[in-house]
């Protein structure tokens, strides 16, 4: 897998070590100038698990959000995301180990990193500073629609689970497949689908991205913690515990006390993710 993916950047010309690696950067960087950003960032390429084929997970964030320029084959010299952490000072990398761990114990696989185990990619290859490091709308367009890299790459790594970080992953693989998607729970289909065709198979998750200090999950743990009910929207990630004063945080407290957590600071994240873990697990696990 490793080996077709560099390929595809060797022929695709994104792994130049100049502004020729992709046509459309003269107009992303310019709509960083206009957009509020102070700098441009080069694209990197994806990270390819050695075990990858084991799990066949790909995670799919939003765009990298560094800092500083890396080579396009960042992930392998630095390791994939050593550079970023969450707000609350973590790792990121760490968080999504855990993810991993439990995804792994799911289809009984091992490994003494978890890291071999997965890949990981963007929806947009480059970045900007400025304003959380967000792709601007044009970049969006560019890499998402025009070019479609992200989409070249699923075809070439088939995966079984995409862990989609944040609305616009999720949106542009929704959007791109909309003929082959299907529902799996109609309760959560704005959560989770399946895209089926004569080539993949995928069932397609989206979660808050825990490096970039996700407010909606905290803010419903603190209503939680405070003995404050909480709404359908988010009592259905946990139909079996019931709502209301000291009983979610209880009970979760007890579910997750000894499990490694996508992060301590937020059990309900780990509710959301086993719930839409075990609805995918109805596809493929």
């Amino acid at each position: 897998m490793r080996q077709a993916i560099k390929a595809y950047y060797r022929d695709k010309g994104l792994d130049k070590e100049n502004d020729d690696f992709c046509p459309s950067v003269k107009t992303c960087k310019k709509s960083c100038e206009w957009g509020g950003r102070r700098e441009f960032i080069p694209a990197i390429g994806a990270y390819v698990g050695e075990k990858y084929s084991d799990l066949k997970v790909l995670f799919v964030g939003i765009n990298t959000r560094q800092e500083k320029a890396l080579s396009f084959d960042a992930p392998y010299k630095y390791g994939w995301f050593n550079n970023l952490k969450t707000k609350n000072g973590q790792d990121m990398d760490g968080a999504l180990n855990n993810i991993t761990q439990k995804l792994a114990r799911f289809k009984s696989t091992t490994s003494n990193d978890p890291q071999d185990l997965i890949a990981f990619t963007n929806a947009v290859k480059c970045s900007a500073i400025g304003l959380a490091g967000a792709p601007t709308e044009v970049m969006c367009a560019n890499c998402i629609h025009i070019h479609g890299y992200l989409f070249d790459e699923i075809e070439i790594l088939k995966p079984e689970l995409i862990m989609a970080f944040g609305e616009i992953p999720f949106s542009a693989l929704l959007n791109k497949y909309i003929a082959d998607v299907s529902v799996i729970d109609e309760n959560f289909k704005d959560w989770i689908f399946l895209i089926e065709n004569e080539t993949i198979k995928i069932v397609v998750i989206k979660l808050y991205n825990p490096g970039q200090g996700y407010r909606t999950p905290r803010d419903i743990y603190k209503k939680i913690k405070n003995g404050r009910p909480i709404s359908s929207q988010w009592t259905r990630f946990m139909p079996d515990i019931k709502n209301g004063k000291d009983n979610l945080t209880d009970a979760l407290l007890r579910k997750y006390a000894d499990a490694n957590h996508i992060d301590p600071n937020d059990l309900f994240y780990d509710a959301m993710f086993d719930k839409l873990i075990e609805i995918a697990g109805r596809k493929i696990l």
